[in-house]
């Protein structure tokens, strides 16, 4: 990802064990702020698609209600 863009308000999420990880957190080192990044502990990239108690929907909420109005 040679250029990010400088794009802001974004929100990631991603498990610790995911062989993705390292996309998002290049993603996120050159995204604008405001940005946040939730690494989620001991699940990898599938578990998070159906696995709805593994997703911290009260961090999501909280960051689109501020962010996109």
């Amino acid at each position: 990802m040679e250029n990010f863009g400088g794009a802001g308000n974004i929100c990631l999420l991603a498990g610790k064990e995911a062989h993705s990880l390292e996309f998002s957190e290049d993603a996120y080192a050159k995204a604008a702020e405001p940005k946040e990044f939730y690494i989620i502990p001991n699940e990898g990239h599938v578990n998070l698609y159906d696995r709805t108690d593994l997703i911290p929907f009260d961090k999501l909420t909280e960051f689109f209600s501020k962010y996109l109005k």
